[in-house]
């Protein structure tokens, strides 16, 4: 059935060049990516298999949730970014011995009120390109390190020393080395 006020596509749409500034397609009808607009559960279990792609997020009106599309393209799984009000939630964790950093790390407080601590960095080339970390020092009594695995630096260095109470960055891993950003 024709939808009022398109044009029917028989071939994925492009810009002319850079400058172009209209958009190629509506969020709702798009191949992957972030598909908004959708009314129900059943809508989204509607999506035509041309129109899937592993890892596309649709945000469904009724259920107020967004969900994620698995790899065999027909599961759907819940995805949480944040609180009732839609705010953006990040994994934290308080640090307060020497720490290895993990995936499921994002937003890290650093407390060196006992002792000295150093949080160690993973592989940046086992994690992959653009993961990041934020770390905050709560409390510097005593020397916090950040500390980059054998073989990879961290913005030209082995290792980072944080200066001052709430010294804080981001973390970048790129190209088998991390970079503050």
């Amino acid at each position: 059935m024709p939808i009022r006020g398109h044009t029917t596509v028989a071939a994925p749409l492009g810009q002319t060049d850079e400058s172009d500034v209209y958009a190629t397609h509506e969020a709702r009808r798009g191949k992957g990516g972030l598909v908004t607009g959708i009314t129900s559960l059943a809508e989204r279990d509607a999506i035509p298999p041309e129109r899937r792609d592993a890892g596309m997020i649709v945000h469904v009106l009724e259920a107020q949730q967004y969900y994620s599309l698995s790899p065999d393209l027909i599961t759907w799984q819940a995805v949480n970014f944040g609180a009732a009000s839609n705010n953006l939630y990040v994994p934290t964790r308080a640090v307060t011995s020497d720490a290895v950093l993990g995936i499921e790390d994002y937003s890290v407080y650093v407390s060196a009120q006992d002792n000295a601590i150093t949080v160690f960095l993973p592989s940046s080339a086992a994690i992959g390109n653009g993961r990041r970390y934020e770390i905050t020092a709560t409390d510097i009594s005593f020397a916090i390190t950040l500390q980059a695995p054998a073989g990879e630096l961290i913005s030209g260095d082995a290792s980072y020393q944080f200066g001052s109470v709430y010294d804080s960055i981001t973390i970048e891993s790129f190209a088998s080395n991390w970079f503050i950003k």
